[in-house]
C-alpha cells in the first residue's frame, strides 16, 4: 500500500499526484455539491425505507463507500453497480420476486403508479448495463467502457429517487 492509498483509505482529503517525472504535488480532493447531495440521498434512503433487507442495506452502504473513494473508472463503476444491486434487492424484497423484471411486473399489477413510472426501474437497469457493459463482470482493458463520476452520480441519484418514490407509495397505500 503506497502513501496515496493510505490517505484514501482513511478519507484524508488530499492525494499525492505525480506532476512530472519524480515531482509530486498535493492535490486537495473536494466533493461537489451534487456529490454531497447524492451521498446524503443514499443516507436518506437507508433511513426512510422501512424494513429493507440486510442485502439492500449492504448495497447502499457499499454505494456510499465506493462513491466516496471513487477516483478511477473501476471505482466509479463499482459505486454504480452497488446502487443497481440495491435497487434490485429492494424491488425483489418489496414484491417477493426473484428477478428485477418480475418485480416491475408485480408493481404494475398493483396499479400503484403509472406504468411508465414503474418501468423506469428497468430503463435505468438496461441503460446502465448497455452503456457500461463491463459494469458487473469487467472486461479486458481494451474493451473497457468509460464513465465519469458525474454520470454515476446522475444514475445513483435517479436510483435513490426511485426507491424513495416506491417506498412512499407503499407507505401511503
Amino acid at each position: 500500500m503506497d502513501f496515496d492509498d493510505l490517505l484514501q483509505k482513511y478519507g484524508i482529503g488530499y492525494k499525492l499526484e505525480e506532476v512530472d517525472e519524480g515531482f509530486y504535488e498535493w492535490k486537495r480532493l473536494e466533493k461537489t455539491d451534487y456529490e454531497l447531495y447524492v451521498l446524503n440521498k443514499i443516507k436518506h434512503v437507508e433511513k426512510e425505507a422501512s424494513n429493507i433487507s440486510k442485502q439492500t442495506i449492504q448495497h447502499l452502504y457499499s454505494t456510499r463507500k465506493n462513491l466516496i473513494k471513487a477516483i478511477n473508472n473501476r471505482e466509479i463503476k463499482n459505486a454504480l453497480r452497488d446502487a443497481l444491486s440495491a435497487l434490485e434487492a429492494y424491488l425483489k424484497q418489496k414484491t417477493n420476486t426473484t428477478e428485477i423484471k418480475n418485480s416491475v411486473k408485480e408493481l404494475e399489477n398493483k396499479n400503484i403508479l403509472k406504468k411508465t413510472i414503474i418501468r423506469y426501474a428497468l430503463k435505468i437497469w438496461h441503460d446502465c448495463h448497455e452503456m457500461y457493459p463491463d459494469l458487473r463482470h469487467g472486461t479486458s482493458d481494451a474493451h473497457e467502457s468509460s464513465i465519469t463520476k458525474e454520470e454515476a452520480l446522475f444514475w445513483i441519484g435517479e436510483i435513490m429517487n426511485y426507491i424513495l418514490l416506491i417506498e412512499n407509495v407503499f407507505k401511503n397505500n
